[in-house]
Order: structure tokens, then sequence, then C-alpha cells
């Protein structure tokens, strides 16, 4: 590749457990052919300092100083916060963050770019205000839409909406390459914002770890087992599964089929005991509590099947929770409309079965038959390596590198 090696770069990311993720399986692996990138986070800590610390494989974070007034969540403090005061202190201080990071460069004039990974999207802005100073080739990357996002745009106010606009377009203006982590979230940013056209875009999926889930540990129950893990909320719709399954239990159809569904995360649980309760179908599901990661994914490799609860929307991305599904080995029950970006994926790619939640007769027939065939051993509910090994971190990173870096002059 068109690159030295030795080539640094700061990556400003909000701090989150997901998006860590993704930044450090494509780090390491950068760092292997000689690409080290520099990380700044934020975490929101009341008494944070900058403070350098050093994890495996010499990767260096430094984490955000965060003012004392961005933890009040008091009414008065979150207004000012999410709109008075949204220029100056956009999303937790930028100024100070700002400082922090202008400091490091000031020090480290050999940093080739900086690429900002938002949400949250004060990432960028720290991006567009850190290249005018520095004049740094800037990258942005989206894992979720800005300024027309379908979940943020119900609560936001049309000064929101109009400045989220405005300041999305004066980035991009200025970006020398954009990023996303699907490919149908790129045509969307490009309608959005005509006049990239003509500059670079590429998707940068999420990948998958296949070595760090090896070993396959064995089914605690009987019957088949389909887990569920994360937050349920906003247009992320449940109730369909909850009505074919009651259908079901109506005719019958459990009497010679035994299955369990798990329910662990964020989850209104009072009420969903009350719908199955109602339904007569409580003792066909357990509501569990929240799960680590290491206890998510030991109880996603003891199920059949993983349980992916879409939106009623065609949301442009695809979950991080998928491909934990995935690097589990486990196909996916995909509760989702029956055409969208996620459902044909999982389609196209044999990942498992799609239950359209605007076809609930189709849906009804479909779930009925997968779990007759689950029984009499004729599908078979593990993905085989090689129909994963294209979808893995190291093939992200050889992208990374074929379409980013090469840009890099």
């Amino acid at each position: 590749m068109n690159y030295k090696p030795g080539l640094k770069f700061v990556w400003i990311s909000p701090f989150g457990p997901l998006v860590e993720i993704r930044i450090k399986e494509i780090s390491k692996r950068l760092m292997t052919k000689g690409i080290y990138p520099i990380i700044f986070t934020h975490k929101l800590q009341r008494k944070e300092k900058l403070k350098p610390k050093s994890t495996k494989r010499d990767l260096f974070y430094y984490h955000f100083r965060n003012p004392l007034f961005f933890n009040f969540n008091i009414k008065i403090f979150k207004y000012l916060r999410e709109t008075v005061l949204k220029i100056a202190f956009i999303f937790g201080g930028m100024p100070f963050l700002y400082s922090d990071i202008k400091s490091f460069l000031k020090k480290n004039d050999d940093v080739k770019f900086i690429y900002a990974t938002g949400p949250l999207f004060f990432t960028h802005m720290l991006g567009y205000l850190l290249k005018k100073r520095f004049k740094k080739k800037l990258i942005v990357e989206y894992t979720d839409p800005w300024y027309k996002n379908p979940y943020s745009a119900e609560r936001r106010n049309f000064f929101d909406k109009v400045l989220d606009y405005h300041i999305e377009k004066k980035i991009l203006q200025s970006a020398d390459i954009i990023v996303s982590n699907t490919e149908f979230l790129n045509p969307i940013i490009q309608r959005n914002f005509p006049f990239i056209k003509n500059k670079p875009i590429f998707a940068i999926e999420d990948g998958l770890n296949l070595q760090e889930f090896d070993e396959i540990p064995q089914k605690d129950e009987n019957g088949i087992i389909i887990t569920f893990g994360g937050k349920i909320y906003g247009r992320r719709n449940i109730y369909p599964l909850f009505k074919i399954i009651s259908d079901l239990n109506k005719e019958h159809f459990f009497e010679d089929i035994k299955i369990l569904v798990k329910i662990y995360g964020s989850y209104p649980k009072k009420l969903f005991e009350r719908i199955l309760d109602s339904l007569n179908i409580k003792h066909l599901f357990y509501l569990g509590e929240f799960l680590s990661r290491s206890q998510f994914i030991e109880e996603i490799m003891k199920s059949d099947l993983a349980l992916h609860i879409g939106e009623n929307i065609d949301y442009p991305t695809i979950a991080f929770k998928v491909w934990e599904y995935l690097s589990c080995r486990k196909k996916i029950l995909f509760l989702s409309l029956e055409r969208s970006y996620r459902s044909d994926f999982i389609k196209k790619h044999n990942l498992g079965v799609v239950i359209p939640i605007d076809n609930l007769t189709e849906g009804k027939k479909i779930l009925k038959d997968l779990l007759l065939n689950i029984k009499n051993n004729r599908f078979n509910t593990s993905i085989e390596n090689h129909l994963l090994e294209k979808f893995t971190w190291e093939n992200r990173v050889e992208k990374f590198v074929k379409n980013v870096i090469s840009h890099i002059k």
C-alpha cells in the first residue's frame, strides 16, 4: 500500500462499549501493519483528567476531561446543555476537549490525519476544528445517521434540526474522506448532501472475531432455545413475536415442541410479564436481567438461535449485536420488515431466518416451519466458518488500509 510504516493518526471517538470494541479490533490489527492510531475518547466522569494509559500492544488512549456542569441531569441544566449552549458546549464541553487534543497535536507534528467517529457527533465537530487549526486531513466516520436519524428526529425541535443540518453540511464540505459502517448508509448521506458525490466515500463494516469464541459450551436445557440480549426500546418491536407464539400456542403447537425464548438486557420487564400472562404464554419465555458481555456471549453460544429485534422502519445500519451473534456461529431469528436492508443482508448470506412483522400470517408459517425443521434436524442452527470468513476483522482492516490509508497523501 501507498504509506510508510510508522504512520500515526489521531482517532477521536465517543466512549461506549460497542464503539470501543470496533476501535480496538481495527487498531490492534493496523499496528501489525505499522499504522499507529492515537485514540481520544470521552468518559462521563466528574473528576476525569487527561491521562494517557497504555494497553496491550502499546495502544494509547487519552480520556477527555469532563466539566462538572455536564453531569447534572436537572431539567434546567439539561435544557441549557441541549439547546441554548449547543454550539459552545455541544455534547459535553467541546472547548475542554478541543484544548486537550490541540495540546497533543502541538507536541506531535508527525500525526498524519484526524479520524473522527460518530455518533455522538461532537467528534466530527472536533475533527473539523482541528483540521482548520493544524491543516491535517480529516476523515469522518458514521456508525449511525446524523441529520436524518429517524430515532432522534422525533424528539428534536426545529432549531435542533436546522442547526444539525448546517453543522453536518459544513463538516462534510471540509472532510477529505467519508466512511460509514454499512454500504446502505453511504447513498443516504449522498442524497442528503449531494455536493459530496465526488468525495471518496467507503464502507468499513463491523466484523467478527472467530478466534475469540472458539469453544462451544453445552446447552443446559432441553428443547429449542432462542436468546435475545440488549435493549428493547423505541421502534424495536417484539410484540409481533408475542402474537405469533400466542397463536401457535392456541393451536397446541407447543405440546409436541418445547421452546424457551430468553430475553436479557434493558426492556420494560413488568409490562412484558403482564402481556405474556394475558396471552397465556409466560411459560414459553424467560425474562432475565442485564448481562455482562461475556455472560451474554455464553448464553448465545448455548442457544439454538439468536433473536434480533429490528425496527418497524428500514434502518440503514447493522446493529453490532448481529456481529456478536455471528461470531458465536449462531443463525439469527430476525424480527423485521419483510424487505429491509438488514433483512436482505440476512437472507443474502444465509445467516438466519426473517420473521416479517408486516406480514404476521407469513411470519407464523415461517416460525412454525422453522421450529419443526429444527426439531427434526432438517435445519442447521450453526453457521460454518467458511461462510463467515469474509466478515472477519482481518478483512475489514484490509479494506480500511486499501480504501482509507491509500487515499491519504
